[in-house]
C-alpha cells in the first residue's frame, strides 16, 4: 500500500489568506496604538516614567508586534508556497 502525502490546496491558500488578514490586523493595531503613546502621553504623561515607558514600548512593544506581522506574512507565503507546489506535483502525476 503506497503513502500518500500532500495538502488540501483550497484548505491551505484559505489559512494562508487569513495569517496574511491578520497580519494587517496585527500592524494596524500596532500603529495605532504607536499612535496613541506618542500623541497622547506627550499632552497627560511627563517626566521620567513616561520617557521610559515610550523607549520600553519603542524597544519592546513595537519591536515585538513587528516581528508578529513578519513571522504571520512569512507564514503566509510558506503556506502559498507549498500549495503551488502541490499543485505542480499533482498535476503531474496526472
Amino acid at each position: 500500500m503506497a503513502i500518500q502525502q500532500g495538502a488540501n490546496v483550497a484548505e491551505l491558500r484559505g489559512v494562508a489568506k487569513q495569517f496574511d488578514a491578520k497580519a494587517n490586523e496585527v500592524d494596524q493595531i500596532k500603529n495605532n496604538l504607536n499612535a496613541l503613546i506618542n500623541n497622547n502621553i506627550p499632552a497627560n504623561w511627563a517626566g521620567r516614567d513616561a520617557e521610559q515607558f515610550k523607549g520600553e514600548w519603542q524597544a519592546t512593544g513595537m519591536k515585538s508586534l513587528a516581528k508578529l506581522v513578519e513571522q504571520l506574512r512569512d507564514a503566509s507565503r510558506t503556506m502559498n508556497t507549498n500549495a503551488t507546489a502541490q499543485e505542480q506535483t499533482s498535476s503531474s502525476l496526472h
